[in-house]
Parts: C-alpha cells; sequence; structure tokens
C-alpha cells in the first residue's frame, strides 16, 4: 500500500471508523463531549453517505474497529494520528476516555505493512491539530497538542513545524482553519489573535471567513480531497458561496447527527496518501 505522497495531490487512501455499538452505550455525552446523545441509524446514514463520496472521488476507504469498540469518538480518526513518506506517528490523546484509541490504527498499519515511526511518549499531541500549509511547513495548534508535544512531533518529521495559539474552547486546529488550496483557506476568525492574521497575511493566504452560525455545525472543518476541490457540511451556504466565487469545487454533507460530537467532515477521515 502507498502511503504518505503530495500534501495538495489528490486524496487516494484514507482510514474511517463507520459508528457503532459505542454509540448506543453513552450514557453522559459530555463525558464523550458530545452536545446530545448521537442516534446510532442516523449518524451511519451520515457516516456512509459521506464515504460514498469519498469513494465517488476514487479514494480507497478502510476501515477500523468493530462492532464491539468502546470509545464513542474513535469515528474521529482524524486525531488518531498523521502519516508521511516515513509511515505513521501515533497521537498521544490529552483526553484519559480517547487514550488507546491510537492502538485501532497501530494495528490496521501492521496488518498494511505501514511503519509505525513513532508515538509522542508524556505529552500531549492530537493530529486534529495539524493543518499543511505547504510542502516545507505544517501548522500545530496549541489546543489539545502540548509544545512538548510539537517537539517530540518535530523528531519524525522532514518539514518544519509552526505552533499557532487558538482559542482553548475550539479544542482542535482543524476546526477553525483549514487550506482549500495553495494560497486560499477557511477560517472562524475568533479562536486566533492577530499575530496568526499577520503570519498568514505575509503568506499571502487569501482567507474566506466562517460565521458563527455556520460555525456552529463545523463549517470550518473542511475536508480538502484536493486543491480546489473540498467536502463540507451542508449546513454553510454563505461560506460555500464564497468558496464557488473563488472556483472551489464544493460537495456538501449532512452532519447535523454527528456533528453532536463537534465534529465536521475533515475530522471523520484520517489521510494516508495523496497522489
Amino acid at each position: 500500500m502507498q502511503f504518505g505522497g503530495k500534501c495538495f495531490g489528490k486524496m487516494r487512501e484514507v482510514v474511517v471508523h463507520r459508528p457503532g455499538y459505542e454509540f448506543k452505550i453513552i450514557t453522559d455525552p459530555q463525558k464523550w463531549g458530545f452536545a446530545g446523545k448521537p442516534h446510532l441509524e442516523t449518524s451511519q446514514k451520515e457516516h456512509d453517505l459521506r464515504t460514498d463520496i469519498l469513494k465517488g472521488e476514487g479514494v480507497n476507504v478502510h476501515y477500523i474497529g468493530t462492532e464491539e469498540a468502546t470509545s464513542a469518538n474513535l469515528f474521529m480518526t482524524n486525531d488518531l494520528g498523521v502519516c508521511t513518506s516515513k509511515g505513521i506517528i501515533l497521537a498521544n490523546f490529552k483526553s484519559r476516555h480517547r487514550r488507546g484509541e491510537e492502538l485501532y490504527l497501530q494495528l490496521f498499519a501492521m496488518e498494511k505493512d505501514i511503519p509505525v515511526v513513532g508515538q509522542i511518549k508524556n505529552e500531549a499531541f492530537e493530529a486534529g491539530d495539524l493543518v499543511t500549509l505547504s510542502e516545507k511547513l505544517i501548522l500545530c495548534g496549541l489546543g489539545r497538542t502540548t509544545m512538548e508535544g510539537i517537539k517530540q512531533l518535530t523528531h519524525y518529521l522532514d518539514v518544519a513545524v509552526m505552533p499557532v495559539d487558538i482559542s482553548k474552547e475550539y479544542k482542535h486546529l482543524n476546526k477553525v482553519f483549514a487550506m482549500v488550496d495553495r494560497q486560499l483557506a477557511v477560517i472562524y476568525k475568533k479562536a486566533f489573535n492577530a499575530s496568526f492574521f499577520d503570519f498568514l497575511r505575509r503568506k499571502n493566504i487569501e482567507l474566506v471567513p466562517i460565521y458563527e452560525e455556520e460555525q456552529a455545525l463545523m463549517a470550518a472543518n473542511v475536508l480538502t480531497l484536493e486543491a480546489g476541490k473540498v467536502v463540507m457540511v451542508d449546513a454553510a451556504p454563505r461560506a460555500r458561496r464564497e468558496l464557488e466565487k473563488r472556483g472551489v469545487d464544493v460537495i456538501t454533507t449532512d452532519m447535523r447527527e454527528l456533528s453532536k460530537g463537534d465534529c465536521g467532515p475533515r475530522s471523520l477521515v484520517l489521510t494516508l496518501y495523496r497522489s
């Protein structure tokens, strides 16, 4: 199996987890970061529709976990780790309720002969904090990830990693910022301080703002299929229009049930390979 590839290349191989038994046994939604108890069948339907979009775009979709999985957050596979040209770097979750989820990814990697090049130890690193800015630079939010976690991460990477301050209430960088093309991004501005905007301005990156009413359903958590082509929630018509004005091909998906888990299309996909 191929892994790694080009940062803005066409998505080819991904890992997902279809929600199952673990949703049925949720007794305290807030413990798992849910706004309310998710309805299993509706969640599965939303998940299936989104993976059908990926398959229709020629993406090979791999499933991890089992029907007996007990972590209600496992369906957010983007957080489990990052796949590079060398192999997979495993997360180390800040939340004790999520610790151990990365083992599903580790088992998958072993089955597919993908090297596991390392795991962050004794410090938090959650891959939902990563956004690739270019072939030479990755942004890492200081959401759940710590500075010491970033230092360990850089040991396994051949590119620079820049820490980004975000308001802690947003948990992960990819919930509030996403690159949709090489010089175009969506952003929920309330999550950032002025220095980040200064940095983006120096990089000549055009920003499409996400408004509060649309961010409530994770409008900024955009999944980029390839440069200029994205999947986003269907509850963000203003953002969609702004992206389409700039020539972006936007595919929308219903995630009203799954978004109870504070996630969007990107959160649900771990990318293994881009061509």
